[in-house]
């Protein structure tokens, strides 16, 4: 980040991408390679869900979806306001 100001990371990459998107850029050359990784990222969980659904997702606690997809997106948010990192 002190060399360049990118920011390592998920929302370091899908903030980038989907700004990309919604101005109907091409995807290739630096969107290509974040559209790859972030479909091996998904591909990837939903591999792990086929083979490890127990071991890997226990139980959460009974909400709506829309309130888990609310918590991804301001932990997000807050991540890429706060310059920091989710992991």
């Amino acid at each position: 980040y002190l060399i360049d100001g990118k920011i390592t990371g998920i929302s370091g990459i899908m903030g980038p991408f989907f700004r990309g998107v919604l101005k109907c850029d091409p995807v290739k050359d630096a969107q290509l390679w974040k559209l790859l990784f972030l479909t091996g990222l998904f591909l990837g969980g939903l591999i792990d869900l086929a083979f490890n659904w127990r071991f890997s997702f226990p139980r959460a606690p009974p909400m709506h979806i829309a309130r888990y997809l609310l918590a991804g997106v301001l932990v997000g948010i807050g991540t890429r306001v706060g310059k920091g990192c989710t992991s």
